[in-house]
């Protein structure tokens, strides 16, 4: 679920959970796949190289499935503690040679960028002369089986699937390249796929898909409001119950806060917060609770109380300075309050010891004085923020975006070999520059 909040920002490949899923095209593309684990129930084969994964493959002749992951991504870890051990999963599993890659650095990062992995853990199903058969994101044992019976079943490869899909779409392809479009990115894309396929075969039920993807989509861009509302209309349809109303307000805030688009969001705020008002169950209060500030702001109108609401979150306000700059920063996403949270965010950067902490809560004070008139003091603070955290780029880039004379250290050079496969075990080498410009 999307965070409400908007904390000190960390500039890390993010975790995403799983998709919600539809059963019935799950039944619909199950395919027989065979058997097992170590006995530790980490997957068998667990090789930690691309190239190593492929020469196996195509020695024990199996597909490969390559999980990307980073080391500290709580949904790899749900994976691998609720997912392997399902005993359909273990079967699944034995049919295949299962390579690890770690995108968090080195030439694991790479690799990962290759194949455009935007969330961990994404997978993908290769044949290791043809290429990626198909690529997912999402950890969850329906949504693994789905997409993993599905890529086998098609035994086609993406290129193949997107030129077939071009020429004539058919629902079952529709299906994959909205998972794949999700996984690299491409949320419109997998929003337009899901409804085609649910066109193309109305016993396809993608509601949840095409709302999980909407949303990513209009955080990015890619998406309408009034498709995002559309999506929210179907999967609520889907699922009437208070816990997926207050779920579905809470995405919508997330994603639309800060925007033109963000008052629109108030009707499903206000029909999830009127079903809580009828409800005893102490999470559902709690999810209520949470929505607070958004009650004050958007259906009350008060944007002086919906700040101190929001402050109530953080035991330690208004000494602890990261309570002053989360505060700070969520006025400066609302635009409101600004005079006050100018204040809170310079009681954060005094409160941190860290340079890079300091940086951070600069950069909140500097968002905050440029929206206040004061593009100058706003400068300043970005070149103090860019000094304590010079690794930190965007504080460069924001510089260089208010016409500020800054230069930007070039990104790292490193030189990898990448094996393109070619017949059999064959191969062709060849040399990638990470960091390269074109």
């Amino acid at each position: 679920m999307l965070q409400l909040t908007r904390p000190r920002r960390s500039f890390v490949l993010a975790c995403l959970a799983a998709l919600s899923i539809s059963v019935m095209w799950a039944q619909a593309t199950m395919a027989q796949a065979s058997a097992g684990t170590t006995g530790d129930g980490t997957p068998a084969h667990p090789y930690t190289d691309l190239e190593d994964g492929k020469k196996a493959s195509r020695a024990e002749k199996k597909p490969l499935l390559v999980l990307f992951r980073t080391a500290e991504c709580p949904f790899t870890k749900l994976f691998y503690e609720q997912t392997v051990p399902d005993p359909a999963i273990k079967e699944a599993l034995a049919g295949l040679v299962f390579t690890s890659i770690d995108v968090g650095g080195g030439k694991g990062k790479f690799v990962g960028q290759m194949h455009e992995v935007k969330a961990t853990p994404t997978f993908v199903l290769y044949d290791p002369d043809r290429g990626p058969l198909h690529q997912w994101k999402g950890w969850a044992p329906v949504a693994f089986l789905q997409n993993l019976n599905g890529g086998l079943r098609s035994n086609t490869t993406v290129v193949d699937r997107l030129d077939r899909y071009e020429k004539t779409p058919t629902a079952d392809d529709a299906a994959l390249l909205g998972f794949f479009w999700a996984s690299t990115g491409n949320f419109g894309g997998a929003y337009d796929a899901f409804q085609k396929a649910v066109e193309l075969n109305p016993s396809f039920d993608f509601r949840a898909e095409s709302f999980d993807a909407a949303a990513s989509g209009y955080a990015a861009g890619q998406v309408s409001f009034d498709k995002l509302e559309s999506a929210a209309t179907g999967v609520l349809a889907q699922n009437d119950s208070d816990e997926e109303h207050l779920n579905v307000a809470s995405i919508l805030i997330g994603v639309t806060e800060g925007s033109p688009d963000a008052e629109r969001v108030a009707p499903f705020l206000a029909t999830a917060l009127k079903r809580a008002e009828q409800s005893s169950a102490p999470n559902i209060q709690q999810a209520a609770n949470r929505l607070e500030p958004y009650r004050l702001l958007y259906l009350a109108h008060d944007a002086a109380g919906a700040v101190k609401a929001y402050q109530t979150r953080y035991s330690g306000w208004p000494t602890d300075p990261d309570a002053l700059n989360n505060v700070a920063w969520w006025c400066r996403t609302q635009e409101i309050e600004l005079e006050e949270a100018e204040g809170w965010a310079r009681g954060a950067v005094k409160g941190y010891t860290k340079p890079e902490d300091k940086a951070n809560a600069r950069d909140t004070l500097a968002d905050i004085l440029i929206l206040r008139g004061k593009k100058q003091e706003a400068i300043e603070q970005l070149f103090e923020a860019f000094k304590e955290a010079p690794r930190v780029l965007e504080y460069g880039h924001k510089l260089q975006a208010l016409g500020a004379d800054v230069e930007l250290p070039e990104p790292p050079k490193r030189t990898i070999t990448v094996v393109t496969p070619g017949e059999g075990n064959g191969g062709q080498e060849s040399t990638e520059t990470e960091g390269a410009g074109k």
